[in-house]
């Protein structure tokens, strides 16, 4: 009876073989079979969505920095924004939100952000990724901050408040 276990598998595959696997093999089988691999694991997904979701929601609390550490290597990628950071340069998260003072707490729901989730803001964006230059607030206090100018964001303050006046 074959093993489930990959590496088993892995191992009884190149007593097989021989012993001998010619370098690089793996790489080009994984490259070739992308598209399968992930119709599977979409297949997997599928039958039991709520474990998947429990999993994920898991992983990125236990792992935050990590995750955000390849949004922003993958983000910086795409927009060709400069990028030198390791996973040691993301600060820690802090228990409250200097801006609002509402707990941070990393987590999602239905694949989006919670407003308390971290998040990191570029002190100067026109540095990119770069260390010192980002700090973790919450998802709440940077979406705001995302393509307004600081025009745009004190005429929506001056608004609220002379909203909040008239009540």
């Amino acid at each position: 009876r074959l093993s489930t276990r990959p590496e088993l598998f892995i191992r009884l595959w190149i007593k097989m073989m021989g012993g001998k696997v010619k370098p690089g093999y793996w790489k080009a089988h994984y490259a070739a079979n992308k598209k399968k691999r992930r119709a599977a694991q979409l297949r997997a997904m599928a039958k039991r969505p709520e474990h998947y979701a429990a999993y994920l929601h898991k992983y990125y609390r236990d792992n935050w920095k990590k995750a955000v550490f390849n949004r922003l290597r993958s983000r910086a990628k795409r927009e060709g924004t400069v990028f030198s950071l390791v996973l040691a340069d993301i600060p820690d998260m802090p228990e409250f939100c200097p801006v609002l003072g509402i707990a941070i707490s990393p987590g999602r729901k239905n694949g989006a952000p919670l407003p308390g989730s971290p998040s990191v803001d570029r002190k100067d964006n026109s540095r990119g990724y770069v260390p010192g230059n980002i700090c973790v607030i919450p998802y709440r206090a940077n979406t705001p901050k995302a393509d307004a100018t600081v025009a745009e964001l004190e005429a929506v303050l001056a608004y609220t408040k002379t909203r909040l006046d008239r009540r």
